[in-house]
């Protein structure tokens, strides 16, 4: 438990997954108050030793309303990634964790299945049209092309690249970019039509996301 759980809050088991280069938990939030509800919670590692959860962030996967299958339980396993999707199966269950003491309800409870977008745990998000961006350390990449997984049908994205020291590369400036108005997973950008970066690769650069109106997940370096 961490400072902002809230009162008799217990972690009653976390499945832990490697997923590009990170541990993700999925905790699962216990409250010993009497009703003992368990949610899913989603955690993050460097190093699968220590562990950030925010108390402030709503479940991952919540419980249902009262007198549903899932009321009382949603605690999942580890996910599965399907194509460009991520699958949880989850256990559900409309009954107190206390159930076999009280035998106030009847087992109610079935495996239930939530799915996610491909990178879908987090986003950096811009709902002002005039756009927000976030800049990355310095990187170096292989490959031909670069791809980005957003959620701006209404909205925009464009990506520059930049040089280590954060001077704009002719040819890949915000200004060249191509505008994205797409909700993909998997969408190229492409800058006056081109798409090809490869002349950058190996060394150091660094990219600029600029957003409005909509969702960034991830992005990457593909051949």
């Amino acid at each position: 438990p961490i400072p902002g759980d809230p009162p008799h809050y217990e972690i009653y088991g976390m499945p832990v997954v490697k997923y590009e280069g990170l541990y993700l938990g999925f905790p699962w939030a216990f409250i010993a108050d009497g009703l003992e509800p368990l949610d899913t919670q989603l955690a993050v590692s460097r190093d699968g030793i220590k562990w950030e959860r925010d108390p402030r962030a709503p479940m991952f996967i919540p419980r249902g309303p009262a007198g549903t299958l899932d009321d009382s339980y949603a605690i999942t396993a580890n996910p599965i990634v399907v194509g460009d999707e991520i699958i949880f199966y989850y256990m559900a269950c409309g009954f107190p964790h206390g159930y076999a003491f009280t035998n106030e309800r009847k087992f109610e409870g079935v495996i239930s299945r939530a799915r996610l977008r491909l990178d879908g745990f987090a986003s950096l998000s811009c709902h002002a049209d005039s756009g927000g961006y976030v800049t990355t350390r310095p990187v170096r990449f292989l490959g031909r092309a670069l791809e980005v997984n957003c959620d701006c049908p209404r909205g925009w994205l464009r990506v520059e690249l930049q040089t280590e020291d954060g001077t704009p590369i002719p040819g890949y400036t915000e200004a060249d970019c191509d505008a994205v108005s797409a909700d993909k997973v998997r969408h190229r950008v492409t800058w006056r039509g081109k798409d090809d970066v490869s002349s950058l690769a190996v060394q150091p650069i660094r990219v600029r996301i600029t957003v409005g109106d909509g969702e960034v997940y991830s992005f990457g370096f593909v051949e």
